[in-house]
């Protein structure tokens, strides 16, 4: 699994890549509901669909503690900054500038600039500056939700960020797609 060996089994890395998948999409669909009573359902029957939760506040949990760890987005507004940030707008001057790969330090970076950027993600009128954490969080989810796609450099040994498709056949952008945000709350 070591990407810096010279050996790769590709099958099992993506076996172990589909595991992390699952594992933090647990997290993300943990987060809209009774962490008690999701998991519960989910490590009793983890080969069933996601089945309809009953109404349960167990009152430990961030969810019942009313502590949100993933924020609503609002989708138009991460469709719009996200796909600029991906792919902006070139004119005369910036045409010859390098693409960078989109590391996730560079992507917070690229985010971080866009004006009224917490108005866009968020729908939110705060004067404070958003914090990276927030940015990350939205990453996070995008990645969860396979609107993002998380690869490995492995000339340049990081991992860097691209916009993922719906299909390799197809070429649409999956942030376009509603079933990618099946999963995430949105505004």
């Amino acid at each position: 699994m070591n990407p810096e060996q010279s050996y790769h089994d590709e099958p099992f890395r993506q076996e172990e890549v589909d595991n992390l998948y699952a594992m933090a999409s647990r997290i993300v669909v943990l987060s809209k509901k009774c962490y008690y009573v999701a998991s519960e359902m989910i490590f009793g029957n983890p080969y069933s669909a996601d089945a309809d939760i009953p109404p349960h506040d167990c009152g430990i949990c961030p969810y019942c503690r009313n502590q949100i760890l993933f924020p609503s987005f609002n989708r138009s507004g991460v469709e719009n900054v996200f796909f600029n940030a991906f792919y902006p707008e070139r004119n005369y001057e910036s045409i010859a500038e390098d693409i960078h790969p989109w590391t996730l330090d560079a992507l917070v970076k690229s985010i971080l600039s866009f004006p009224d950027v917490q108005r866009l993600l968020f729908l939110s009128n705060a004067t404070t500056p958003i914090a990276p954490i927030e940015i990350k969080k939205v990453v996070f989810t995008l990645t969860i939700a396979r609107i993002l796609q998380i690869n490995f450099h492995r000339v340049l040994k990081m991992t860097i960020f691209a916009l993922a498709r719906t299909s390799p056949a197809v070429p649409e952008f999956a942030l376009r797609d509603d079933s990618f945000w099946e999963c995430i709350r949105t505004k």
